[in-house]
């Protein structure tokens, strides 16, 4: 689904994650900074509700690709968008998945989908707009990470490990990209509210 634009001088942006949370804050900053886009989330009703009220607000052109980054159908699929996609100047990887819970009793299956997400998918992702973005000397991946990167927290360690190999990879890709005129990013939040704790977050302080 897509409305015709002028072209932006800033390119296309796609984001994952993008239907909720930490990703619609920087798909609605992003077409407000001149970029059109590319959202990339599970649920095709909130895509599609997301993307018309950014083009309502800021006039881009949005494309909507509904797409689970836990299977690897949808990772191929957007792969494939990374790597055709017209003058896509800007990734950002802010699809994220929890496992959380003792680690007698937390679901393995949940552990691998989240690892999927966190990992496998970012990563694949990454490494196809690096490839594509080396070759024209310019572009921005940006990961999300977080805080518990740099800690260890019990009935977390799977997600902290996951959050981890995003801050190192992340930083090794910069180093390896960095003179080729691209840009890697990893961000590190702080706990967010956002539907990743579900129907009954536990209290946030106030900002």
């Amino acid at each position: 689904m897509m409305v015709e634009t002028g072209k932006s001088q800033q390119g296309t942006a796609i984001v994952t994650g993008a239907s909720s949370g930490i990703g619609a804050v920087y798909a609605n900053r992003l077409a407000n900074r001149g970029f059109d886009l590319i959202l990339v989330a599970r649920r095709l009703d909130r895509l599609e509700a997301a993307a018309d009220r950014i083009r309502g607000m800021s006039g881009r052109r949005v494309d909507i690709v509904a797409a689970d980054l836990a299977n690897e159908d949808g990772i191929r699929r957007v792969e494939e968008i990374v790597r055709d996609a017209p003058d896509l100047s800007l990734i950002a990887n802010v699809a994220g998945a929890g496992a959380l819970g003792p680690a007698s009793l937390v679901d393995p299956a949940a552990v691998e989908a989240m690892l999927k997400v966190n990992v496998v998918a970012l990563t694949r992702l990454s490494l196809a707009a690096a490839r594509r973005f080396t070759s024209i000397k310019s572009g921005t991946i940006i990961n999300i990470g977080s805080i518990v990167a740099l800690m260890a927290a019990p009935g977390a360690g799977a997600y902290c490990g996951s959050k981890s190999y995003v801050l190192y990879f992340s930083r090794a890709l910069q180093a390896e990209v960095g003179s080729h005129g691209v840009t890697v990013q990893v961000v590190m939040p702080g706990p967010v509210h956002s539907e990743f704790f579900g129907e009954r977050p536990p209290p946030f302080p106030h900002e």
